[in-house]
């Protein structure tokens, strides 16, 4: 009796050291989205996203018919089970035209939420979107799924027929550093290497897609960056380019204004370090610190646009050099606005 009560004053005691440290977790995670530039609403979510309360509009045409031979798209992340993709040599027809089926992905969508019609115009806005509509199969995600929001069907999923909304996008090369063959095979230096690179990527454009549609992607999650690696003769990996998927909410929100380059380099890795502390823990490591490059970069950017050569200095400037540096104030007026 003496050793059960034990165990469970043990349990007990840990549970609450874990409950504590989830809490703290959280509260950092609030503290650093807490930004002035940060639009929220409740309990710290987006407010709203473009295309909101549009499902039954941008869900509406029926893709059932041209989506009947789909399979599992398994090397997406750890949380792929909506995403889909074509067999080899089956083409899917966009306006008319024939798309090689191996260059595009599907996403299902359960359209629970009045955000879900996000998704299609973020996707739209940068480029990715091929097709979008809605598919009635059978739910073999729970009978809660699909447009059947908060009823239920019964416990056999198998028998209840739901549809989806359907996200058809170009697909993003490259993979989830860790879901390469030779990535358990690297030293943790190595690693490191690899995911640093791709963080200075990745912030170049998590920080460019602020700029251009005032929206911020703030789920840093090392399995949304697709990474395209290069090998050489000799089998050694090194890094080419990051790319980011998932642009669903609530992962999206928008901002007042743009952050300067260092207050955006700290959200960042803050940011970051939160959502990768399994991985980091696995690795031995701890939190990535800024690399100091970033905003470093932009100001010396800027800067070299503001300099002029000895020969123009001498000359008075070209006419093409005047050209440039119109262009150059027409853009910083665009940034600092």
């Amino acid at each position: 009796m003496r050793n059960t009560l034990q165990l469970v004053v043990g349990f007990l005691f840990v549970t609450g050291i874990n409950a504590t440290w989830e809490q703290e977790r959280a509260a950092e995670l609030g503290q650093n989205m807490n930004r002035p530039w940060i639009i929220k609403g409740l309990h710290g979510l987006p407010t709203s996203c473009p295309g909101a309360n549009k499902n039954k509009e941008v869900y509406e045409k029926d893709l059932t018919k041209k989506l009947g031979d789909m399979k599992p798209f398994s090397d997406l992340g750890k949380d792929n089970q909506g995403v889909y993709t074509f067999p080899p040599g089956v083409d899917y027809e966009i306006n008319g035209q024939k798309v090689p089926g191996d260059s595009l992905v599907v996403k299902l969508v359960d359209m629970c939420s009045a955000y879900d019609s996000c998704e299609v115009e973020i996707l739209r806005r940068i480029g990715s979107l091929r097709d979008h509509g809605k598919l009635w199969r059978e739910a073999d995600f729970g009978p809660k799924h699909g447009s059947d929001c908060g009823s239920d069907s019964g416990s056999d999923a198998s028998v209840v027929i739901l549809d989806y909304g359907v996200l058809i996008m170009d697909k993003v090369k490259g993979k989830p550093l860790s879901q390469y063959d030779w990535w358990k095979q690297l030293s943790k230096p190595q690693k490191k290497v690899l995911v640093e690179k791709t963080l200075v990527d990745i912030e170049k454009k998590v920080y460019n897609f602020l700029k251009s549609q005032q929206l911020l992607y703030s789920e840093l999650d090392l399995d949304n960056f697709l990474v395209e690696i290069e090998t050489d003769v000799h089998g050694i990996h090194s890094f080419k380019e990051a790319h980011l998927v998932d642009f669903g909410f609530s992962g999206i929100y928008t901002i007042n204004k743009i952050p300067e380059p260092e207050e955006f380099d700290s959200w960042f890795y803050k940011q970051f370090n939160h959502y990768s502390y399994d991985f980091r823990t696995a690795q031995g490591w701890s939190e990535f610190p800024r690399p100091g490059t970033f905003a470093q970069e932009l100001a010396e950017s800027s800067e070299a646009g503001k300099r002029p050569s000895d020969h123009d200095a001498r000359t008075g400037g070209t006419e093409q050099a005047k050209k440039q540096q119109q262009r150059r104030r027409k853009l910083r007026m665009i940034e600092d606005y």
